[in-house]
């Protein structure tokens, strides 16, 4: 029997969160583990992008820091992805406490980060914080676009 292959699962994950089928894709994620195939930072990135659409914050938390125990490296990517992923599940408080993890692990923040950041605030009802992430993007020397913009302002 072919071992799995690792690209095409991935591909096939992202294929499945992009279509509102997380589901499927954690499916497929859960059976690379069961064979016990050496996951990669793109397959665990397409299983929390699965968990992001889908609302699963929690099972993305959960990835996110099981991965260096599996010799993964953790990037920026897979923290946005996990920071996103609280906002959409109004775990606000988890959005900012990742966001905070990340500089810890020397990850520099994108403006995908505070955009997460501001926008998890925002569904938490939390203008204020929202605010105050907006304009610190000036500290990771990040400037701000329209989408930017009009997070902070729908955050208000």
């Amino acid at each position: 029997q072919q071992p799995p292959n690792i690209v095409m699962f991935s591909s096939i994950m992202t294929l499945c969160a992009n279509v509102s089928q997380w589901q499927r894709a954690m499916l497929f994620f859960d059976e690379l583990s069961a064979e016990e195939v050496p996951l990669d930072i793109i397959t665990c990135t397409a299983a929390l992008t699965a968990c992001e659409k889908g609302r699963q914050w929690s099972r993305a938390l959960c990835l996110l820091y099981t991965m260096p125990s599996l010799n993964i490296n953790v990037d920026t990517i897979a923290y946005n992805t996990t920071i996103s992923a609280c906002g959409k599940g109004e775990e606000w408080r988890r959005a900012l406490a990742l966001f905070d993890d990340m500089q810890l692990q020397q990850l520099r923040p994108s403006i995908v980060s505070c955009g997460a950041v501001v926008t998890s605030c925002e569904k938490g009802q939390q203008w204020q914080r929202a605010l105050m992430h907006f304009g610190s993007m000036d500290k990771y020397e990040i400037h701000p676009d329209s989408i930017m913009f009009n997070a902070a302002i729908s955050a208000c």
